[in-house]
């Protein structure tokens, strides 16, 4: 696997990561200690979350020369939803390598719109990347077409690592970096390069609810196809993660949180909104994973049923001034909890430290109520109100993404 080192030659001919601070997050939330960047590679061909060197240093450890004739009859092959795409058709054209892209139905029409506009040869196929790159290995139409994989090939790796190294030459006090993860193969290269230099900074890698293969693999200990759904965050949507990629993401990556629609569509909002950026639900998810309701959020919801007799409700605010949370907001309902009449059902908005004192809240509010912690809602398939009734399969604990 590519080392620290060689995503330093990857560098060259390759546009630099430009950082954003965010003056909405300062004034919005009030922490002068907090300060927070975007990054911004919105000047490469596909203006996506990936950068567009990772494709071209594939391009250039092709094993024929780029030079060579023979390379231009060769050409390659991927399977891509739509930025992995972009990149190649584009570098294909500058380098006279022709490129042959299978993207599923769910790919939005303007990114296989400027993939043909980049002279790519463009073929429909399957609901989703996976059932894609299927046919593009195994079809005999394809045959001789070197495959290039968008987030496990080596170089593809390697050359995304660049981003971390260029985030670090620009911000080296940088305490935490979240990485949007689909296939993993942008947080693998980053993690890489950024726990190597500087291994104090946490590396966090964010996917969509609707297809959670990072941490279907991590359950698994190896890459396993997980179900998937269509999500605004269609460039994550990979069923199962690149095998070399996992390796690499699960030893220097320090933890992965997955993300709702709500979430997603929420941080798109208020990207347009206080940014003036118009940001793909993929690359919005690491913003969305720190916005209120996100898991890294120092706010919390949940619903717990208490006992509607004197000192219910008392019972369930000590134990969290015990713990030391805050308590923002609570509403006592009563309409929707149909399994008891003696119960009643207390909705809390709690601040908290961080993510670590908010799962030890967690726990200890496990050990006495029935609770439905950060509950999703109707644009993550599911009913609010089945939700807040606990009338449901009680919620199961979540299950650890702390990676090793």
């Amino acid at each position: 696997m590519s080392s620290a080192s060689s995503l330093v030659a990857s560098r060259s001919a390759a546009l630099a990561t430009h950082l954003s601070a965010s003056g909405w997050w300062y004034w919005s939330h009030g922490m002068p200690a907090l300060r927070m960047f975007f990054v911004l590679p919105l000047s490469g061909c596909s203006s996506s979350l990936q950068p567009a060197r990772a494709h071209l240093h594939s391009f250039l450890k092709l094993p024929i020369p780029i030079s060579s004739e023979e390379q231009s009859k060769v050409g390659v092959i991927a399977a891509s939803a739509g930025n992995h795409a972009l990149a190649l058709a584009w570098h294909g054209k500058q380098m006279g390598i022709p490129v042959t892209v299978l993207m599923p139905t769910l790919a939005p029409l303007a990114k296989v719109s400027r993939c043909r506009a980049f002279g790519a040869n463009v073929v429909i196929h399957g609901a989703n990347i996976g059932e894609a790159k299927l046919l593009a290995e195994t079809d005999p139409e394809f045959a001789g077409l070197q495959y290039i994989n968008g987030y496990d090939d080596p170089e593809i790796v390697a050359g995304a690592g660049t981003m971390g190294l260029e985030i670090l030459e620009q911000l080296p006090e940088a305490d935490f970096v979240i990485i949007p993860c689909g296939g993993a193969g942008l947080l693998a290269g980053s993690a890489l390069a950024i726990k190597t230099l500087k291994p104090t900074c946490h590396v966090i890698g964010v996917e969509p609810k609707r297809c959670a293969s990072f941490l279907a693999a991590l359950e698994a200990g190896e890459p396993v196809a997980a179900p998937t759904t269509p999500t605004l965050a269609d460039g994550l949507a990979v069923p199962t993660v690149g095998g070399n990629a996992f390796l690499v993401a699960r030893e220097y990556a320090d933890d992965i949180e997955q993300v709702g629609e709500h979430e997603i569509a929420l941080a798109m909002l208020r990207l347009i909104e206080s940014e003036k950026l118009v940001v793909e639900g993929g690359g919005a998810a690491g913003l969305a994973a720190i916005l209120p309701g996100g898991p890294l959020h120092h706010k919390v919801r949940f619903v717990a049923q208490v006992s509607d007799q004197p000192g219910g409700i008392a019972g369930l605010t000590k134990l969290l001034a015990d713990e030391g949370g805050s308590i923002k907001d609570i509403y006592h309902e009563r309409a929707w909890l149909q399994t008891s009449i003696s119960n009643v059902q207390a909705k809390v908005i709690l601040e908290t430290t961080g993510k670590e004192h908010a799962d030890r809240i967690k726990d200890k509010l496990e050990e006495k109520y029935a609770i439905c912690w950060q509950p999703t809602t109707a644009l993550d398939n599911e009913d609010p109100i089945d939700v807040y009734s606990h009338e449901s399969e009680p919620a199961q604990p979540k299950v650890s993404a702390c990676l090793p």
